[in-house]
């Protein structure tokens, strides 16, 4: 539905207990609908580490990853750039340190296994390569720091002897009973790993935190319900490679490209009942008709293709749905032939109306028997419950069935309000004419016209402004009093006022 459900279809969709349709303000493409990645590392920035980030980059093709808290939070970006400027930066300058790593984050990152302390600890200090003779270990080594070191025995001991807070063992070589106890002695935790001393000095950078890299600031982030219309621009101003699109929590749902945008589709709609723009929903140029279900005049929509447009001069919509599901040997269970039956009902003014046909009768009587109910004694109820006035303002009432046409050059207005009781809701016209002009003036209508239907008496009130009014009166041959005219056996907004109206004010 494209808007608020009023009093008449609560009450059948209440009577066949079937829930509201979801309602949809728009079809215009947003950021949801050209999402072609849905990549993130999930995990709190301060210890995934970037060796799981570059594998996760490798996996999914991609260049930039969202790094993302475990319920889904966007916490910041790693480009492949970043990447590279920290792998190809080790061992120069500050690039030689590591500072706030999990001894866990060491262990995966070189794919290693503990043989002395806690994967808990945190470290930092310099990290030393130690090939030398262990009589020039001194001359590089910082107390504290990290050593990365072959199975020489001797060069083990001496530089556990300068207190480093992790020495770590390469080419998976075993570890002797003396060294651990020496390293136990000194508070020096041991790993093994299966890589030789030059990959595991590699290595040992992708271990540091995504926080030690990841950018913050100045990302341009999308939302996934924002307009493809407004991204464009933002996207032409920064051209970065991918953006992140988030839902309202500001958790990452998937990463959107400029290339995205090439090939955007718009939504997939079928319009049933209208077939002109002025009545379709906000958006409808940007999306894809694929058909057209209609009982009205043709209208103003164009589509790219031929598609499906089923247009038939029936009482309801509801009628050739109805048939569409006969002539595909279905049948509808009995609350969809309820509310079928009850549109029928409602279009066709219980029948009364001058655009009822013997088709519309017989398949409401169909749908009447499949949903059990008496569709004269059900028909009633409704339009009651529908035409209650109770709570309702004069612009509730004009906006409660309103419609805009495009007659030649002029833009009209045709509200309708179907009534039991039309002496009671003439008490509204002075405030009626009031809205009426006010619409005409806002939004720019040549003419503005509200329908006061009596069902059962089969007459409608006319109310009018515009600069036009008398030609509208005239066109009925029916004198303007005080802003309206009374029509008898006028029913039908499609049938008895459009054609003729369209036929006057275009000339």
């Amino acid at each position: 539905r494209a808007g608020k459900n009023n009093k008449e279809t609560a009450y059948v969709l209440n009577y066949f207990k079937v829930s509201p349709p979801m309602l949809i303000k728009d079809v215009k493409a947003r950021a949801s609908d050209v999402i072609s990645l849905k990549p993130k590392v999930k995990g709190k920035h301060s210890y995934v580490n970037l060796r799981k980030i570059w594998e996760s980059m490798q996996e999914q093709g991609l260049k930039t990853m969202p790094i993302v808290a475990e319920d889904g939070y966007f916490q910041g970006l790693v480009t492949l750039g970043d990447l590279a400027r920290k792998y190809l930066a080790v061992f120069h300058g500050d690039d030689q340190r590591i500072e706030n790593v999990s001894l866990k984050n060491i262990i995966k990152t070189l794919d290693g296994k503990i043989i002395l302390g806690d994967e808990n600890h945190i470290l930092s200090g310099k990290v030393t390569v130690l090939a030398m003779a262990p009589e020039s270990i001194t001359d590089f080594f910082e107390t504290g720091g990290i050593v990365i070191i072959g199975n020489r025995t001797d060069a083990q001991k001496e530089a556990i002897k300068l207190r480093p807070s992790l020495m770590i063992v390469t080419g998976a070589f075993k570890v002797e009973e003396e060294i651990i106890s020496l390293a136990k002695e000194y508070q020096v935790a041991i790993i093994s790993v299966p890589h030789d001393t030059y990959a595991a000095a590699r290595l040992i950078t992708m271990s540091v935190p995504a926080s030690t890299i990841m950018r913050t600031k100045d990302i341009v982030t999308f939302y996934e319900d924002d307009c493809i219309e407004d991204i464009k621009p933002i996207m032409l101003e920064t051209r970065y490679r991918n953006y992140p699109v988030l839902n309202s929590n500001h958790q990452v749902v998937g990463m959107m490209a400029r290339y995205d945008l090439l090939a955007l589709n718009g939504k997939k709609v079928i319009l049933v009942d209208h077939n002109e723009r002025s009545q379709a929903i906000s958006g409808i140029e940007e999306a894809e008709v694929l058909e057209v279900i209609d009982h009205h005049r043709l209208g103003d929509v164009q589509t790219g293709e031929p598609i499906y447009f089923r247009n038939e001069p029936v009482g309801s919509s509801a009628t050739i749905i109805a048939n569409l599901y006969y002539q595909h040997q279905l049948d509808p269970d009995p609350q969809i032939a309820g509310i079928l039956c009850a549109a029928i009902l409602s279009d066709t003014m219980l029948f009364k109306s001058p655009t009822c046909t013997m088709i519309d009768k017989l398949t409401a009587e169909k749908l009447g028997l499949k949903a059990n109910i008496n569709i004269k004694q059900f028909g009633i109820d409704m339009f009651r419950a529908g035409t209650s006035l109770e709570g309702l303002n004069a612009y509730e009432l004009l906006h409660k069935d309103f419609k805009t046409f495009q007659m030649g050059n002029l833009k009209v207005g045709i509200g309708q309000v179907d009534t039991m009781d039309l002496q009671g809701i003439l008490t509204y016209k002075d405030e009626l004419l009031k809205e009426m002009k006010l619409k005409k003036e806002v939004q720019g209508y040549d003419v503005v016209l509200m329908m006061l239907t009596d069902i059962f008496e089969e007459v409608t009130e006319l109310l009018m402004a515009g600069d036009r009014k008398e030609s509208v009166a005239q066109a009925f041959g029916v004198e303007l009093q005080q802003g309206s005219i009374t029509l008898s056996k006028v029913l039908s907004r499609k049938k008895q006022i459009v054609p003729l109206l369209t036929k006057i004010l275009a000339d």
